[in-house]
């Protein structure tokens, strides 16, 4: 499946769900749990975009 891609992160849809690639700069992985009405997983370590 192709990932998702929001202004949030970067999400990969698999077979068991969504789990977080990415995120945008200033964006915890709490901050797209609690606005993400889907299931996500996050990784032990999640690397954040660089700012550009």
């Amino acid at each position: 499946m192709d990932p998702v891609i929001t202004d949030l992160g970067v999400l990969d849809a698999t077979g068991e769900g969504r789990v977080l690639v990415e995120t945008a700069p200033d964006v915890t992985a709490d901050d797209i749990l609690h606005r993400t009405a889907a299931p996500v997983r996050v990784p032990i370590l999640v690397p954040a975009a660089a700012r550009s």
